[in-house]
């Protein structure tokens, strides 16, 4: 697959910001831009992606994560931690429902180290001031967290 222009600088953005230290970043990028293209796109442009975990918080998001990275790296393993479903350990990518991880009281989380993932994209990422969020973030050292959405301004004003 082939990447649009915007697409590819927008990579190009992310890794030179990552180069100055910002570790944590926002992409903004309208509806049907591609930014589910571009998360993809990071293990074939970022050495040292590996493990990577994306985070959604519908299964329709998590299936389309699944099957785009999949498409665009079809070598790796990616598998899915959500509800009865349990992400294999050795995945190169899992994509994980945050109601499942960053539930109150849930255990799954723990199943990985809280260094195992080098890179977390949180899709929809201005739902990431909820709690659930914050308890995954929290507890998670990757290299870089990167957040994607179109909409990055919240109603409630929280960052």
């Amino acid at each position: 697959m082939e990447l649009r222009p915007y697409q590819s600088q927008a990579i190009e953005s992310i890794l030179k910001y990552e180069i100055e230290g910002v570790r944590r970043q926002l992409l903004v990028m309208a509806t049907g831009l591609g930014k589910t293209v571009v998360f993809s796109s990071i293990p074939k442009m970022r050495p040292n992606s590996l493990p990577m975990l994306v985070l959604a918080h519908r299964e329709e998001l998590l299936d389309q994560a699944a099957a785009k990275i999949l498409a665009i790296n079809p070598e790796l393993k990616v598998s899915k931690e959500q509800a009865d479903s349990y992400a294999s350990l050795g995945s190169d990518v899992v994509v994980a429902s945050v109601p499942t991880l960053g539930r109150e009281g849930s255990e799954r989380i723990k199943r990985f180290s809280p260094d195992h993932f080098r890179v977390i994209v949180v899709d929809e990422a201005h739902h990431a001031a909820a709690s659930t969020y914050r308890r995954i973030l929290d507890y998670f050292t990757p290299d870089l967290t990167l957040g994607v959405t179109a909409t990055p301004q919240r109603g409630d004003n929280v960052r």
